[in-house]
């Protein structure tokens, strides 16, 4: 850009060079500016010029760089992130800023010798964010005025974006709806630019600004065991190595039907898909072939993926057919679904006494997860099973976040009711993209090839997906103790919430299962929507807010579960109530 006549350009740069290789190429002074703002920040910075000057000798000597005092080579670029061409010669620095991008490699070119410094004395530096304005060395007064302007704007106590996730959401949002691929993701219900996830290790993320996390998302409950599992890293760098898909049948998928099987007595056979949405979508078209009847009855609040037949609301009564709550659907997709308050006794029994000879199905979350975490009645599943088998419906549990996690046999090995056709995904996947449905044998022998019903997947069952989750819950059979502690550092965490919220007069109601909660900000029990919807939303936000500025990351909706999982230690677990006490402290103090 021009201002003043004088030509200028931005320069944002990652602070966060941790284990970046960068290359230097020349000595002098330039070389030495470009060379500097780079020591100590985590990368591995090396000087090639025939001769340098006494500050990068000394840096060298040092061993904060490494110096090789010779001409530079192209063999050089090898291996490099980022690449400085800083000679004295600007058709060398040309040719090396040419090789450098055939090669992809991020490069900085100086096109006379006395250009000046990359960084420039515009130059703001403040946390995690470094950002530079430069005159190309023709106005360091300017520049200088312009630094007084950046300190100005961006110092300690501004609003601002990090660089890192702002560079990301700025090319996200030309490329998705709303710059993201789910639309949880978009931090909109929290008020909240969103982060973008580079790594994940344990119980921990870490996101482009380099910022770590206390991790209580587990991707949507799927890592039980955390991020990158050293077991489950190691079988899938193996399986890449064999083959990522075959579009065959292979080893892996009886391997890990045998498991679930094993795990799960009402699947007598099943089919492996790709996702809790394709599995539900099939088993709904399985429920309605079996039966030769068109209706659903579903719970509100209870998320069973993006059917058409499924996305719906309830209309003004407690008993009424679905009306859709998505653009995009026809009314006639979900005329024939029923939608009936979740754990509403006396609202079931009307339905399935009203339209029980009509249903093929009744679809439930056995312990609800998609409004927040909210338990079961005690007799509301054996309500449900009751009535299903007096009408000749089947039973469908979606066990795709309960599955292998509050138990190794999900719910109902839990509860002790055996469900005609289950819904598992996530966890059975190891974390990878990842469905299955499955039941009683005469039930899935309708499925094509033996039977009518079709479907159909290139990659159902593809062995990265089956080998993860073998080794997944091959992990979890071996240590007999995993869910009685993922059981007790749920009651910490829940026990720890509720009193701290009691102490700073904040109301707060907390429902657990094992491995998963959810904080509600209010003081009646949650146990339907109506319920969990009275929760202040604009408390949870600041929540939310305060507990990742304190390195703790839930997910960014009031609506959600939060989930543990092997890798949270307790130390884990003590460091999230002390952020969560911090969070509450600053919002009672703003109440």
């Amino acid at each position: 850009m021009a201002q003043g006549g004088v030509t200028m350009g931005w320069y944002p740069l990652f602070l966060n060079l941790e284990g970046k290789r960068c290359l230097v190429v020349g000595g002098g002074k330039v070389a030495t500016r470009k060379a500097l703002p780079l020591v100590g920040k985590g990368g591995v910075v090396t000087v090639v010029a025939p001769r340098v000057s006494e500050i990068l000798e000394r840096l060298g000597k040092e061993g904060k760089i490494t110096l090789w005092k010779r001409p530079f080579a192209w063999s050089d670029l090898e291996g490099q992130d980022i690449v400085f061409a800083a000679t004295d010669d600007p058709a060398l620095n040309a040719a090396i800023a040419e090789e450098a991008q055939k090669r992809n490699i991020l490069v900085n070119v100086s096109s006379s010798g006395n250009q000046g410094n990359f960084i420039t004395p515009a130059c703001l530096e403040t946390e995690d964010l470094l950002l530079a304005l430069s005159t190309k060395g023709k106005n360091p007064v300017r520049s200088a005025t312009l630094k007084a302007w950046l300190w100005e704007t961006f110092s300690e106590g501004k609003e601002r974006i990090p660089r890192g996730n702002a560079t990301c959401l700025s090319r996200a949002l030309q490329l998705f709806p709303g710059g993201v691929n789910s639309p949880v993701r978009s931090f909109r219900a929290v008020g909240r630019y969103p982060v973008f996830i580079r790594y994940g290790k344990g119980s921990h993320v870490v996101d482009e600004d380099g910022k770590t996390y206390l991790d209580c998302i587990m991707s949507w409950g799927a890592l039980i065991l955390g991020h990158a599992h050293p077991r489950v890293a190691k079988a899938l760098a193996e399986q890449v190595a064999l083959g990522t898909s075959f579009g065959m049948n292979h080893p892996l998928e009886i391997l890990l039907a045998e498991k679930i099987r094993e795990h799960f007595p009402s699947i007598e056979a099943l089919r492996m898909v790709n996702s809790g949405t394709e599995a539900v979508m099939s088993a709904l078209r399985l429920a309605r072939a079996a039966t030769g009847r068109k209706k659903v009855l579903k719970f509100a609040g209870c998320y069973h993926g993006h059917v058409d037949a499924l996305l719906v609301e309830s209309g003004s009564g407690g008993l009424t057919f679905g009306i859709p709550s998505s653009l995009g659907v026809p009314e006639e997709y979900t005329h024939h679904t029923i939608v009936v308050p979740y754990n509403d006794l006396e609202a079931t029994r009307k339905a399935l006494e009203s339209f029980g000879r009509e249903l093929a199905a009744v679809i439930v979350e056995p312990v609800a997860g998609n409004m927040g975490v909210v338990l079961p009645h005690p007799e509301f599943l054996l309500l449900l099973r009751q009535y299903t088998e007096q009408y000749g419906a089947l039973l469908i549990f979606d066990e795709v976040i309960t599955g292998f996690r509050v138990s190794l046999s999900g719910y109902q090995g839990l509860c002790g009711i055996r469900p005609d056709l289950t819904i598992l995904g996530k966890i059975a996947g190891g974390g990878l993209p990842f469905g299955v449905y499955g039941g009683k044998r005469e039930l899935m022998r309708l499925v094509a090839p033996e039977g009518g019903v079709y479907q159909a997947g290139t990659l159902s069952g593809n062995p990265l997906a089956t080998r993860a989750g073998y080794t997944t819950i091959t992990v979890l059979e071996e240590d007999s103790a995993f869910y009685d502690v993922l059981a007790e550092k749920t009651r910490m965490i829940t026990q720890g919430l509720r009193e701290i919220a009691a102490s700073f007069h904040l109301p707060l109601y907390v429902n657990a299962a094992t491995g998963m909660l959810t904080p509600f900000f209010t003081s009646l029990p949650v146990v339907d929507t109506r319920t969990a919807f009275a929760t202040d939303r604009g408390l949870y936000a600041r929540f939310f807010q305060e507990l990742l500025s304190r390195g703790v990351l839930v997910p960014p909706s009031p609506f959600e579960a939060w989930f543990l999982s092997g890798a949270h230690t307790s130390k884990d677990c003590e460091r999230l109530l002390e952020a969560a006490e911090g969070a509450m402290r600053a919002m009672a103090r703003d109440l």
